[in-house]
């Protein structure tokens, strides 16, 4: 699960990294016009400011950290009566479930085991064909990540223990 994984200090090294450097990147907001790009002079709001209980960097960090401990992000815009994006929330991925019954019809989206209302932005990692949602990469990294866990573990409670590993060193060329 997510929660063991983030007890690998590699793992979590890896992920808290990487959302770290890409938290600190620049946003901007551009419009195309003819074909060219400009910089708008009034940025929306929440390119700064995604909602009330987060700064750009801590909603970058919960994006990628969905991302990488489950595949898939979920966000949710709130919009104005005009239509603009005012808000945006990310949602727990584990709380998300994606539901179709045959191929071709819309996926039922529920979010804590209730039928979703609103907006909602999708994005998954790798995804294979057919499926509803991205490949969560501690799953697919199950078995090497709990040989990690046992290794860290049984170094954990052999050195705690104070013990001093059994080995004789036998050098053939002298007696």
């Amino acid at each position: 699960s997510p929660e063991l994984a983030t007890q690998l200090l590699t793992v979590f090294g890896c992920v808290t990294r990487i959302a770290d450097a890409i938290s600190m990147m620049p946003v901007d907001h551009f419009t195309g016009i003819g074909g060219v790009q400009r910089a708008v002079t009034q940025r929306a709001p929440w390119l700064d400011k995604p909602n009330p209980e987060a700064s750009w960097p801590t909603f970058a960090k919960q994006y990628v950290w969905s991302r990488l401990y489950d595949g898939n992000a979920f966000l949710s815009p709130i919009r104005n009566p005009l239509g603009r994006v005012i808000e945006v929330w990310m949602l727990d991925p584990t709380t998300v479930e994606l539901v179709r019954l045959r191929a071709g019809e819309p996926i039922a989206v529920f979010v804590n085991g209730r039928p979703f209302v609103g907006d909602l932005i999708h994005i998954p990692g790798f995804m294979p064909p057919g499926a509803t949602r991205g490949v969560n990469p501690i799953e697919a990294a199950r078995m090497a990540l709990n040989v990690g866990l046992s290794a860290q573990e049984y170094g954990a409670g052999f050195f705690g223990n104070s013990a001093i590993p059994a080995i004789v060193i036998k050098n053939p060329g002298q007696s």
